[in-house]
C-alpha cells in the first residue's frame, strides 16, 4: 500500500499524457479494497501533465 505524498512512477500508459517511467505524487489514497490512488504526474520540469486515478498495479514507488 501507499500513503500520501509519496513519489512514484507509472508501470505503463496511464491515459493520453503519462507514459511509462513518469513520476508523480500521490495526492489522495481511496480506501477501498483494493485501495485507488490519485496521482498527479508532472515531467522533468515539474509542470503537472495530468492527474489520474490509478490502482497498485500501474505504479510503483519512486526511486524504485
Amino acid at each position: 500500500m501507499f500513503g500520501e505524498y509519496e513519489i512514484v512512477r507509472s508501470l505503463a500508459q496511464v491515459g493520453k499524457k503519462v507514459t511509462s517511467g513518469t513520476r508523480g505524487v500521490i495526492v489522495m489514497v481511496y480506501p477501498a479494497e483494493p485501495p485507488g490512488y490519485e496521482v498527479e504526474f508532472f515531467d522533468e520540469a515539474g509542470n503537472t501533465l495530468a492527474v489520474e486515478t490509478v490502482d497498485e498495479k500501474q505504479i510503483e514507488r519512486w526511486p524504485a
